[in-house]
């Protein structure tokens, strides 16, 4: 029986109107388009010449954005042998070789080794049921530079707020995914927060959604 596939269409940049063939298995779950589309507006101007890590990448979306939108180069993560296999197939079929690299690892114990480099733009979304969040932002300020981007996707019903040294920009919620975009402080370190400072962060996220 032929297998299920469903449609990962590419939304601006060189490749625009691309669409990838990505199988449909229930384990994986590409960012729907609308959330994808609200992202990439909330990052433009970040994205032409920077260096992005795709955890979880599942289908690449994300990260196949990002790099026809310029960005120089991706880091794919996926723990999914056949996952990441479709993910290389559509890589060779945009002929984006010298500028992506899929990794067949476990997300979590790559980024706790301390190996993969450091980057302007990390996209993070997790399988929802694997509480890996908590476990993942202790590690991840070590693999950015200063004012770099981190995009969060997890279930509607998860803390909005933000982890340390990060502090969240936007946020917004499609259906049951809420996304949401952290920046690291200049310094990359861990500031403490007064209640003034939180409740200040909070509004100013309410005012922007």
């Amino acid at each position: 029986m032929p297998r299920r596939t469903q449609k990962i269409r590419i939304i601006a940049g060189k490749w625009k109107g691309r669409k990838l063939d990505f199988p449909i298995d229930g384990r994986a779950r590409p960012t729907s388009g609308r959330l994808k589309e609200t992202l990439f507006n909330w990052l433009a101007g970040h994205i032409e010449g920077a260096h992005c890590l795709d955890l979880f990448a599942g289908s690449g979306a994300l990260g196949l954005e990002a790099l026809s939108r310029g960005a120089v180069r991706c880091v794919f993560v996926e723990s999914s042998f056949r996952t990441a296999s479709v993910l290389r197939d559509s890589i060779r079929q945009l002929e984006a070789e010298d500028s992506a690299e899929v990794l067949l690892a476990n997300a979590l114990s790559l980024v706790s080794a301390g190996e993969l480099g450091d980057y302007d733009l990390i996209f993070v979304d997790p399988p929802f049921h694997a509480q890996m969040l908590a476990r993942l932002y202790p590690h991840l300020p070590s693999l950015m530079r200063p004012g770099g981007m981190l995009y969060i996707e997890s279930a509607q019903n998860s803390s909005s707020l933000a982890p340390k040294p990060f502090e969240l920009l936007k946020q917004t919620r499609v259906g049951d995914v809420l996304g949401q975009v952290f920046i690291l402080s200049s310094d990359g370190k861990v500031r403490e927060n007064t209640d003034d400072e939180r409740a200040t962060r909070t509004t100013r996220v309410q005012a922007r959604e």
